[in-house]
Protein backbone atom coordinates (compact mmCIF):
# COMPACT_ATOMS: atom_id res chain seq x y z
CA UNK A 1 0.00 0.00 0.00
CA UNK A 2 2.70 2.52 0.99
CA UNK A 3 4.99 1.44 -1.84
CA UNK A 4 2.19 1.81 -4.39
CA UNK A 5 1.48 5.35 -3.19
CA UNK A 6 5.18 6.21 -3.23
CA UNK A 7 5.34 4.96 -6.83
CA UNK A 8 2.39 7.20 -7.75
CA UNK A 9 3.95 10.20 -6.01
CA UNK A 10 7.26 9.52 -7.77
CA UNK A 11 5.45 9.48 -11.10
CA UNK A 12 3.77 12.79 -10.24
CA UNK A 13 7.08 14.41 -9.27
CA UNK A 14 8.74 13.25 -12.49
CA UNK A 15 5.81 14.22 -14.72
CA UNK A 16 5.59 17.67 -13.15
CA UNK A 17 9.37 18.11 -13.65
CA UNK A 18 9.95 18.55 -9.93
CA UNK A 19 13.35 17.61 -8.47
CA UNK A 20 13.88 14.24 -6.86
CA UNK A 21 13.44 14.09 -3.10
CA UNK A 22 13.01 11.21 -0.70
CA UNK A 23 9.29 10.51 -0.61
CA UNK A 24 7.83 9.39 2.68
CA UNK A 25 4.24 8.46 3.39
CA UNK A 26 2.79 7.61 6.74
CA UNK A 27 -0.54 7.15 8.43
CA UNK A 28 -1.88 10.48 9.70
CA UNK A 29 -2.04 11.08 13.44
CA UNK A 30 -5.83 11.23 13.28
CA UNK A 31 -7.63 8.44 11.41
CA UNK A 32 -10.24 10.87 10.08
CA UNK A 33 -7.46 12.37 7.94
CA UNK A 34 -7.38 9.31 5.69
CA UNK A 35 -5.22 6.26 5.21
CA UNK A 36 -1.90 7.95 4.41
CA UNK A 37 -0.32 11.41 4.26
CA UNK A 38 2.88 13.01 2.99
CA UNK A 39 4.86 16.21 3.50
CA UNK A 40 6.31 15.90 -0.03
CA UNK A 41 5.28 19.43 -1.06
CA UNK A 42 7.09 20.96 1.89
CA UNK A 43 10.27 19.10 0.95
CA UNK A 44 10.01 20.38 -2.62
CA UNK A 45 9.15 24.00 -1.74
CA UNK A 46 12.70 25.26 -1.02
CA UNK A 47 14.08 23.55 -4.12
CA UNK A 48 11.35 24.96 -6.36
CA UNK A 49 11.09 28.33 -4.61
CA UNK A 50 7.31 27.89 -4.59
CA UNK A 51 4.65 27.83 -1.90
CA UNK A 52 4.05 24.31 -0.49
CA UNK A 53 0.28 24.65 -0.97
CA UNK A 54 0.74 25.36 -4.67
CA UNK A 55 2.98 22.32 -5.04
CA UNK A 56 0.64 20.10 -3.00
CA UNK A 57 -2.33 21.16 -5.11
CA UNK A 58 -0.50 20.37 -8.34
CA UNK A 59 0.50 16.93 -7.04
CA UNK A 60 -3.03 16.21 -5.78
CA UNK A 61 -4.48 17.26 -9.13
CA UNK A 62 -2.03 15.00 -10.94
CA UNK A 63 -2.84 12.03 -8.71
CA UNK A 64 -6.59 12.43 -9.25
CA UNK A 65 -6.24 12.99 -13.01
CA UNK A 66 -4.02 9.91 -13.38
CA UNK A 67 -5.98 7.53 -11.17
CA UNK A 68 -6.89 5.13 -13.95
CA UNK A 69 -6.54 2.09 -11.70
CA UNK A 70 -8.84 3.64 -9.05
CA UNK A 71 -6.19 3.10 -6.39
CA UNK A 72 -7.06 6.42 -4.74
CA UNK A 73 -10.47 7.30 -3.41
CA UNK A 74 -9.54 10.90 -2.55
CA UNK A 75 -6.62 13.25 -1.97
CA UNK A 76 -6.88 16.52 -0.08
CA UNK A 77 -4.41 19.28 0.63
CA UNK A 78 -4.04 20.88 4.06
CA UNK A 79 -1.94 23.85 5.22
CA UNK A 80 0.91 24.38 5.17
CA UNK A 81 1.19 21.90 2.28
CA UNK A 82 0.39 18.40 3.44
CA UNK A 83 -1.05 15.83 1.09
CA UNK A 84 -3.49 14.44 3.56
CA UNK A 85 -6.75 12.63 3.62
CA UNK A 86 -5.27 10.30 1.05
CA UNK A 87 -7.92 7.64 1.07
CA UNK A 88 -7.34 4.42 -0.76
CA UNK A 89 -10.11 2.64 -2.57
CA UNK A 90 -10.93 -0.91 -1.59
CA UNK A 91 -9.06 -1.88 -4.74
CA UNK A 92 -6.01 0.02 -3.50
CA UNK A 93 -5.98 -1.67 -0.11
CA UNK A 94 -5.96 -5.23 -1.44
Amino acid sequence: MKQSLIAKLTSAVQSLNYPDVKILVQPPKKPEFGDLSSNLAMLLAPKLKMQPMQIANSIADYLIEHNEDNFLKSVEVAPPGFLRSIKLSTHGIY
